[in-house]
């Protein structure tokens, strides 16, 4: 199923393709052709693309050119008003002494028991309601913890030389395999060794890869079992 992330492009490779990884992290990443890539995009930029990610990495199926800003429309304009400025002035009372002459005696009413007065209206109290009961908590969904029984089988199964191949391959896909390989060519040619063989090397992963998805697949099934039973 695909997603969409947002990524970085790291560089420009002379073959025309890019690199890129997710945006503000070191994984995931691959390359992606000059086809997908919008028009004018540097490295640096971040760009919203959809990918797709299953045993063998990390695909970029799209890219989303980046949304040009547009220039904000419907401002009022403020006109200037040729009429001269009135300033207002306010001027307040001062408050005399109070009084109570002028007002007639005051009435004192008879209270009720309740402190109210007897002209007023007696108000109706509000029927008392018990709060109802808490709903009872939807109980979480278990989580699938898959095991590596399978796995390590297969792993033990192959010679030293491959198991380094097969935890990339576990690790990454193919697509790791490469990178991994790329990497350490770059290291030998500063120091002035000679690269790696990388058809080899990438034969042996694309041979590994079905039994390690299988291995991986029967792994998650059990997990999944224990959850049920």
């Amino acid at each position: 199923m695909s997603r969409r992330i947002e990524i970085e492009l790291t560089s420009k490779r002379e073959d025309g393709t890019w690199t890129w990884r997710a945006s503000g992290a070191r994984e995931p990443k691959g390359v992606v052709v000059d086809s997908l890539v919008p028009a004018g995009a540097a490295v640096k930029d971040v760009l919203r693309a959809e990918v797709e990610s299953d045993l063998d990495g990390t695909r970029v199926l799209s890219i989303q050119a980046p949304k040009q800003k547009t220039a904000r429309t419907g401002l009022l304009e403020l006109l200037p008003n040729e009429k001269p400025f009135e300033p207002v002035t306010q001027q307040l009372r001062k408050k005399g002494p109070r009084d109570d002459k002028k007002r007639g005696p005051r009435r004192d009413r008879p209270a009720n028991k309740d402190g109210e007065s007897a002209d007023r209206p007696q108000r109706n109290r509000r029927p008392h309601f018990d709060a109802p009961p808490e709903l009872p908590q939807r109980p979480k969904a278990k989580r699938v913890r898959a095991g590596r029984a399978h796995i390590d089988a297969v792993l033990a199964a192959l010679p030293e030389a491959q198991r380094a191949i097969a935890e990339k391959v576990l690790s990454g896909g193919v697509p790791a395999v490469r990178a991994a390989i790329e990497e350490q060519n770059k290291t030998a040619v500063a120091a002035g060794q000679e690269k790696v063989p990388a058809d080899g090397l990438v034969q042996i992963a694309e041979q590994l890869l079905p039994k390690l998805r299988v291995a991986e697949w029967l792994d998650k099934a059990e997990g999944a079992q224990k959850i049920l039973t």
